[in-house]
């Protein structure tokens, strides 16, 4: 008796009793949180790893960035024809398998070359899993509350993030600091993440169905160009976040001398309370202006948003850690805001068809920038302007910059009328 052979490009049979869309949304976002906590587990661990290996700035730089931006960027048309013809889910759990064994096996690495495999497998699933769960999200929710939706599961990755600094840094401190003492940090931090990976196999894939409110005509040329420019503005914005991700616990050791357990503190809060207040901020931003006059008000009001980015960035001229890291937490907060906002905008007025091709893209566009290049922009700035004592000055510098590039592309953007703005004035 012949049985008919499995299509993958289907979504799964399974009870419906998970299939809500409220329920998959917290689903996606503790998916998004596996992500962040993957990525960011060493973070806390750094100038350990850096000591306990004997490692430099540039090679550290390159361990946190070029490591995983030139592979996504390989892997990016790959995975995004995968999300639009496969089964959707099934990638995302291979993928959080992929992202515990690779964490387990930076916890072994005997050699620098070895840290550098695992590290770059790690970050190469975890940021993977992004691309796969905004595909997920426009399936399941219109374009007028994408926002919204999207700031939840944004929420869930930077409570990753904030989580792994947390207990990273205070991991670290109970273990002790000196030679080894990372890898028992991390193999604790890796331990912990099993609970989550078990979650997402309670995740539905939803059918899959043309939105009405996607942009049909995203291949006239005006619509490309806005496209481009959005995209552009994003990933300037992204630059500036990977920069503070990888460089700020750092500053915070070499300019205040804080111990790891109060780093871990001070990221660990910095990313919770600006996880929860930035994706907010840029969903509901998100979803107001484009309610009230589309895509080309909305890029407009991204555009400023961005210049409000450019003072914030100058957290590390204070002398006291207090107000450091206070400035540090409103800077995170607006440039998390405006990126979610800006993604949220390229999930609109991207083509329906190739909305997994186009945020893959996009996301290998946004992590090449900000993990191969904001991190050796600001290590090398630093040894330009007075060594490693500068890496606060010049992590500044590189947000600054990224700032008002992010500000100039949303704002060109905003000023490029296309026909999917003139068919929402016809409404």
């Amino acid at each position: 008796m012949m049985t008919a052979p499995l299509n993958i490009s289907e979504p799964e049979r399974r009870p419906s009793i998970l299939r809500g869309a409220r329920t998959q949304l917290v689903l996606l976002a503790i998916a998004m949180a596996l992500a962040g906590y993957v990525r960011t587990a060493t973070g806390p661990l750094q100038e350990s790893i850096k000591l306990g290996m004997g490692l430099s700035d540039n090679q550290i730089s390159f361990l946190q960035g070029a490591v995983v931006g030139l592979p996504i960027m390989l892997s990016a048309v790959p995975l995004g024809m995968a999300i639009d013809r496969f089964t959707r889910v099934i990638l995302l759990r291979w993928l959080a398998i992929i992202c515990l064994l690779a964490n387990f096996a930076t916890t072994a690495a005997p050699t620098y070359e070895a840290l550098v495999v695992a590290r770059g497998l790690a970050g190469v699933a975890a940021l993977s899993i992004i691309p796969v769960i905004l595909s997920l999200l426009a399936d399941l929710f219109p374009a007028s509350a994408r926002g919204k939706a999207i700031s939840a599961a944004m929420f869930g990755q930077v409570a990753g993030s904030s989580l792994a600094f947390a207990l990273g840094g205070a991991l670290l401190t109970a273990v002790g600091s000196e030679g080894d003492g990372w890898r028992s940090a991390m193999l604790w931090l890796t331990a912990i993440s099993l609970p989550l990976v078990i979650l997402l196999f309670c995740i539905a894939e939803p059918a899959r169905k043309p939105r009405e409110d996607s942009n049909a005509g995203a291949d006239a040329p005006f619509d490309r160009v806005k496209l481009l420019l959005l995209a552009c503005g994003v990933i300037a914005m992204e630059t500036a976040v990977g920069a503070v991700l990888i460089w700020a616990a750092p500053t915070l050791a070499r300019e205040f001398a804080l111990a790891p357990s109060s780093i871990g503190v001070a990221m660990g809060a910095a990313m919770l309370v600006s996880g929860i207040f930035g994706p907010v901020a840029g969903g509901f931003l998100a979803d107001q202006t484009y309610k009230r006059g589309g895509v080309r008000f909305a890029c407009l009001a991204l555009g400023g948003l961005s210049l409000l980015c450019v003072p914030l960035a100058l957290y590390t001229l204070p002398a006291s850690p207090a107000v450091a890291i206070a400035l540090l937490i409103a800077s995170i907060t607006m440039m998390l805001a405006t990126a979610v906002f800006g993604i949220t905008l390229f999930t609109i007025i991207a083509p329906a068809h190739r909305l997994g091709l186009f945020n893959s893209i996009l996301m290998a566009g946004v992590l090449f920038s900000a993990l191969a290049i904001a991190p050796f922009a600001v290590s090398l700035l630093a040894g330009r302007i007075g060594g490693d004592a500068q890496i606060g000055v010049a992590m500044s510098l590189v947000c600054v910059g990224a700032s008002l590039l992010s500000a100039i592309c949303f704002g060109l953007g905003g000023m490029t009328r296309s026909p999917h703005d003139m068919k929402r004035q016809d409404r």
